[in-house]
Formats: C-alpha cells, structure tokens, sequence
C-alpha cells in the first residue's frame, strides 16, 4: 500500500510514527514511496473488464488507463478531463486548496479510443438547426430538464426557460422524460454531432487546400530536407481525406510553392504533359502568376504531381541562394489558400533572414540566467504574428517543419502553427538517413488524421463560474471565442476557471464545450461535449476528488506561459510552492490534529504530486543551463502547450521496458514498466526508455552475445552501431518481439518517436540518464531527496 488519504506512509519510508524530525535520506527505500509504475498498473487492473460508464459520476480511469467507454450523460474523461471532480462551491474553498480548477479537452479526440468500431452520433434537427437555450446560447443535452407537458425546457448551465420549437415537441412520461428520450443521442449522450445550419456559416462550406511549402536553398540542398521533403509528399498522395461518399476519390485541393531568394509556383493541370514552373522575384510585392492549375486535384493531376516532386532536388541541386524568404512564402500561400482555406505544411531550413519578416540572430548565451533570458522568448517581430493572425481569418492553418543547422528563431516563428492550431516539429542537424522515417510519419500523420477548418470552440459553464485562461494552440479575439483556422484530434486545449458567485448547494456544476467545424468533405458540424459534476463544501471532498493527470497538464502549462513574462527561477519557485501549497492545505485541514509533523501524509488522488513536480523541474521547458539551446527551450514549450494529459503523464516520468525477457510470442501484449531509475538497470539487460518525444535502447555491457546477434545483428557489444535509428528485420522470434514492441509503443504516441540506441558507458548515455527523473541529476535532486525536500516545506508551512 501506498501512503494515502490520512494514511501514514509504511515502515522502510523513513517517516515513522512519532519521529518529529524530517527524515534523512539514509533510511528511506526507494520502493516504498509512491511510483506513478505501481499506480498505473493498479489501475489498469481495475478496468481491465470493467468499462467506465460516464454518467456514474466516479473519479474517471487515469489517462494512461486502456479502459472502455461507455457515452452515456457526461462527456469521456479522455476528450473532456477535468482538475476535480467534486468542485467546490465558493471561491474561497478554492483558493485555500490551492487546486487550480480547470479542464482539458480534445474536441476532436475518440470518445472511446480502445474501440475501433466507436463513432460520434450524428443528429440533425432540420433546417431550423440545433436546439438551444434562448439565454446563454447551450445546446440541448441530457441534463435539460422538459417542463410544461415538453413545450418547454430548463437549461442546466444558466437555469432559464426556452420554448421547445415545434418541430422538437414530444410528449412527456410519468417522470417528466420524452418518451423518445432513448431514441435522441442529444438526450442521453454525453458527446455528440449536430449538423450546422446555414446561419452557422460564414461562407459556404468549402473542400479545404493542401498547400506544400518548400525552402529549396543552399541549406535544404546540403542536408537533404528537398529531396526527403518531397518523398514524404509524394508517400501521403494516395491518403489525403475521402469525400463523404464512401469510394469516392478525395476532393482535396493540392498546392505546391516553392523559395529560396525568390518564389516558384507550379502550373499542376493535368493536361500538362510536365508541371510548368513561374517565378516572382519581387518578394516586397507578392502576386499570384497563375491562377489555373495551381490549386488542383490531387486525384486528377496525380502524374503531373508526381512528376514534379521527382523533379525537384534536380532542378535545385546546383543553388548558392542562401538566404530563403520564407515571409514572402508565407504570403504566396495566403494569396492561393484564402478562397477556401486549409492546411499549410512549411518546410524551412535556416533563420529567414531575407525579404518581408526577415530576422537577425539574437541567441546570445551571456542572457542565460539572468532577468534578460526571458527577452529571448518574446517574438523579434509582429510580422509573423500578424500574417498567422491573417492566415487564421480565412481558415489556413499552418504546419511548421524546422530543420535548422543553427539559431532559427523558435521563439518568432512558432506565433505560425500556435495562432493557427497547428504544429510545429524541428529536425535539428538534419540527416535524411536518420530523420526521413519521423519526417514521413510526421507528414503521414497531419494528412490523415482527423481535422476540420474554420472551427471556433466556446466553454459553457453554470453561472457562479466563468473560464479565465486558455492554454493551446488557437487565436482568441475577445474573451470566450477559440478559433482555429485548423482542428485536428490531436489538438489539446487546457481551460482554467474562476469562481464569480457562490455555487448553490446540493446542485451540479454543469460545463458544455462546443465546437464549430468543417469536415474534410466540406460538411458544418458542431461537436459537443457535456460534463456534469458534483459540487462540495469541505476540503476534504476536494481532494478526494482530485484528477492527478489533468493537475499535472494544467499546471507546467500555467507557469510555461510566463516563460516571455518572468525569470525562469521564479517559475521554478512557483511550482515548488504550489505544490507545497497544495499538500499543506491537506496537511492543515484534512488529517487528524493528533498525527506527528514527523509524518508525510498525502492525499491518495495526489500522492504522486512531489514526484511529477521534481520531474517538472528538471524537464527542459523548466532547467536552467547553457546545455539546452534557447530554441530547444522553446520547441518544447511549444509541445508542451499542446498535450494531452497521457503525453504530459509520459513526458513528465518516462518509463523503461525490459527487452532482453521479452516474451516471444507473437501478440504478446505490451510487458510492464519499470521505474526510471539507473539502479533498476541491470548490466545483462537490454531496455527501452520511452519519453514521449524520443525512444532510446539502452544496451548493457553484458548482454548476451546472441542475443545481441539476434536483434541487432552485433557479433558483439563493441560492434553494435550506434547511428541505427530501425532495428534490422532478422526473422527470429527475438528480434521479431523487440520489433513489435517498438511498434506498438510508438502507436500510443500521436508523434513519431525516433530510435536512439546507447551503450552503457558510452559518451551518449549523457543524454539517456538525463531522463531517468528519479535520480539525482546536477542540481536537480533525486525523488527521495525531493521528497524531503517538499515534506519539510509542509512542516514549515504548517508550524508557520
């Protein structure tokens, strides 16, 4: 057992009962303390036959959790996550929890990701449109209450009355329910579809654009970006979306542009026997030179297509233009994209230090540390801010594809996919035999994952509550409106609230969350998504309550926002204190008066807190050092702003599978972690460490030999090839297991994670253990001394 909610941790933590003196670090063994491994695993047990049904109002599945769903009232804890379960009823409760209240929420993200044959319900309401509350603007859902024999009905968020139209009148039962209640997914479905009327609609729907935008200079040339840039393209041609009728060839508009000092558009109609290339070199005054065939169909124009994607690392192979004008780029795509909107994909390899936008390098190392670094991650210019914002009015969204040999400026140039509700993905030092595979997966994916245009997203809430901060990828234009010139399933936005009023007793905190979208096909919808939850008025409840996962999503992302605003070290202080904050309030109010202060108690929802914030802290959005490049820095910032709670669970604490025990049975499902820690390494063993990002297979100096042989191909552990970055296919039952492992740990991932091999003892194992959060590393204490730490900031708190 772990220490829980008014439980005292268990003989071997070195906290024993009647000790009023913090513990030393001698006396405490490691197994003993709370492991998010142990926690996960009791878990998954737990609804390992079980399936998690919505409306019972229970703490949901961890993130990390393969449960099933059951959508019935209230939304799935995996689009629609909440910090507590059990909100408290006033503001002042709140704020002496120190929990922030808020949610995470992945509009387009699978209800039910564990099941394959699981689908949104589609509901049309005719040409009147969805029913919606005449107040507050809801839409109708399970927890509106039918009134006056249904001709009208009560909303749940702002409690006034509506008329029920008449085309949506049904008469009631003995309960009060409609008797199609069953029947209507908007009654009894906590997630849903309605189809959007024309009042919904800005402009006609419209089949969006995939416009490809490709740096061809000096740099691109030298590190191979082009020709891997265009081979990425020309394997996802066949897996642009379908139209809505099944069989149907894709609708989609396809673009190529492409820039060194100037800019190059490609004439792709497929009555060309080859494309026809036009050049505009006046980058200050950017045109269009043609108008027809250059936004195509990929399925008409395929060979045209093809044929210039095999032609262009020719046709640049010679350049010296070493300077790309990726601003004058950016507003080409504006130009072809904005009658229809879409997806821009930009390939770009150096600082844009030529025509509109251009920048200067500013990386000046002597800032780290000191009150100026924050300086660094400020925009050098609104140019790229202001275009995004353009971008984004007329329904482009922007995926960003660095691949930078130096200082490129992350801080300016992320503004593009973060307004837009793109992505943003870096290859530094880029090699296309070591990067091409993530490239294409990369490209793969942003093609054929769900994704709608011109989207707009409002959160709904009962009054006495109102949301006050959002983290993500979007532009906002006044306080309640997210847009997206683009939303995928992989788009993450993580909303905090604040009390207005006091919530009334023995009442639900209801929240709604709606988004208004195109599909691929040029279809209007708006997805909807339903939360109701408990209210309290005791501490106690509140942290019985608690979601560790959304907590642990919500809080990095709070402090990173800061990250252009405040020094670094106050962040870091900020984190600490806030969890010192939070367990000292449990500390305080919700264990027994009579307990030692020689005790560590901590509340079982948030038991893993200490460890997740140490891990926080030596994280690389949050450590100090010259060793992480300001533009590293940022591109994890970026990322982070954009996860889900399981990617923040994996990125904050890492885990190890053991290789070398593998079972060799084909399907064998994925083997327990092992906690990431050096001691847990075992010289004869062979691992992977998993972070999310990357996956690295650590081999041991005693490794068996044939096993080596068998998965690696190595006669010996002197002769394994580090640069690998694919296992070889040897046909053995070793190397076939290694293999699908490998395959289906990057499954769980929504970004391709590449393969790093280390050797123990290797000048690279630098770098592996950096990711092993529960040893000590520098400055950054291990989770035991960490542990302490936060235990004798409680005690001073509470004598204090």
């Amino acid at each position: 057992p772990q220490p829980g909610m008014g439980m005292p941790p268990q003989p071997g933590m070195g906290m024993q009962q009647g000790q009023q003196q913090t513990p030393q670090r001698k006396g405490i063994d490691p197994d003993a303390v709370p492991s998010p491994v142990s926690v996960m695993a009791a878990d998954q047990e737990k609804f390992r036959d079980t399936a998690y049904v919505t409306s019972t109002r229970l703490n949901p599945p961890l993130s990390t959790t393969k449960a099933r769903i059951v959508n019935e009232e209230n939304a799935s804890p995996y689009v629609f996550r909440s910090t507590m379960y059990n909100v408290p009823n006033t503001d002042d409760l709140l704020s002496r929890s120190k929990i922030p209240l808020g949610f995470v929420i992945q509009p387009l993200g699978p209800s039910d990701p564990y099941n394959e044959l699981s689908q949104v319900p589609l509901v049309d309401h005719g040409p009147e449109g969805p029913v919606r509350c005449r107040r507050c603007k809801a839409y109708i859902n399970p927890f509106c209450i039918f009134v006056d024999g249904g001709r009208r009905f009560q909303c749940n968020l702002c409690m006034s009355i509506s008329d029920v139209p008449d085309m949506y009148f049904c008469n009631l039962d003995h309960t009060g329910k409609r008797h199609d209640a069953p029947h209507r997914a908007e009654l009894t479905k906590g997630t849903y579809d309605f189809v959007a009327t024309q009042v919904y609609c800005a402009r006609p729907p419209q089949i969006p654009a995939w416009i490809f935008l490709i740096d061809v200079s000096y740099n691109s040339i030298q590190a191979g970006v082009l020709p891997s840039a265009a081979q990425a393209i020309r394997e996802v041609l066949s897996q642009f979306p379908a139209g809505p009728v099944p069989g149907e060839e894709s609708p989609a508009k396809f673009c190529i542009i492409t820039y060194d000092s100037a800019v190059h558009f490609y004439n792709l109609n497929p009555t060309l026997a080859q494309p026809q290339m036009m050049v505009v070199t006046d980058t200050e005054e950017m045109f269009l030179p043609l108008h027809e065939g250059l936004l195509v169909s990929v399925s008409q124009s395929r060979e045209v297509i093809e044929t210039l994607l095999d032609r262009l690392p020719h046709m640049f192979a010679n350049t010296r233009e070493t300077e790309p004008v990726m601003g004058a780029a950016l507003q080409a795509g504006l130009l072809a994209g904005k009658e229809c909107g879409g997806r821009v994909l930009v390939f770009n390899c150096a600082l844009p230090a030529a025509g509109p936008g251009a920048l200067k390098k500013r990386e000046d190392q002597s800032l780290l540390g000191t009150d100026k670094e924050k300086l660094l991650y400020q925009p050098a210019d609104k140019f790229y801010k202001n275009i995004a914002t353009e971008y984004a009015k007329v329904g482009l969204c922007i995926d960003l594809f660095l691949f930078p040999s130096a200082y490129c400026d992350v801080a300016t140039l992320s503004a593009l996919p973060t307004t837009t509700g793109g992505s943003l993905y870096r290859f530094p030092y880029f090699k296309s035999a070591l990067d091409g595979e993530k490239l294409v997966a990369e490209v793969r994916r942003v093609v054929t994952r769900q994704t709608g245009t011109e989207a707009m997203m409002r959160v709904r809430c009962s009054t006495g509550l109102r949301p006050v901060d959002f983290y993500g990828n979007f532009l906002m234009t006044n306080t309640t409106d997210v847009e997206f010139a683009g939303v995928s399933s992989d788009n993450i936005i993580a909303v905090r609230f604040k009390h207005d009023d006091k919530l009334p007793d023995n009442a639900d905190a209801h929240f709604q969350c709606a988004l208004l979208y195109t599909t691929t096909s040029g279809q209007r919808r708006i997805r909807v998504h339903n939360l109701a939850l408990r209210t309290c008025n005791q501490l106690a409840d509140v942290f019985r309550g608690t979601d560790m996962d959304a907590v642990l999503n919500l809080l990095p992302k709070t402090a990173a926002a800061e990250i252009a605003s405040q020094p670094l070290g106050l962040l870091r202080k900020r984190l600490v204190d806030q969890c010192v904050g939070i367990l000292s309030c449990y500390r305080m109010f919700c264990t027994s008066p009579s307990t030692p202060m020689g005790q560590l108690i901590l509340p079982e929802c948030l038991k893993l807190l200490p460890l997740y914030t140490g891990s926080m802290l030596r994280s690389i959005p949050f450590r100090p050092g010259a060793d992480i490049p300001f533009d590293e820095r940022m591109q994890h910032i970026v990322a982070l702003n954009g996860m889900s709670c399981a990617q923040t669970v994996n990125y904050f604490y890492p885990v190890l599978y053991s290789l070398h025990d593998l079972p060799e049975e084909p399907g064998s499902p994925i083997p327990a972690p092992i906690r990431p820690s050096y001691a847990r390494l075992k010289e004869h063993g062979a691992y992977f460490l998993v972070t999310g990002q990357e996956i690295y297979m650590w081999i041991g100096r005693l490794v068996s030999p044939a096993w080596l042989q068998q998965v690696l191909g190595a006669a010996s552990f002197q002769s394994i090839e580090i640069s690998m970055t694919t296992l070889p296919v040897l046909r053995n039952p070793a190397s076939d297991s290694v293999r699908e492992l490998l395959d289906n740990l990057r499954k769980e991932q929504s970004t391709f994670m590449r393969l790093t091999v280390v050797k123990q003892k290797d000048a690279t194992e630098a770098v592996f253990t950096r990711y092993l959060v529960e040893d000590k590393m520098n400055d950054n204490m291990s989770y035991v001394d960490f542990l302490c730490h936060v235990h004798r900031e409680i005690q001073a708190s509470v004598k204090g």
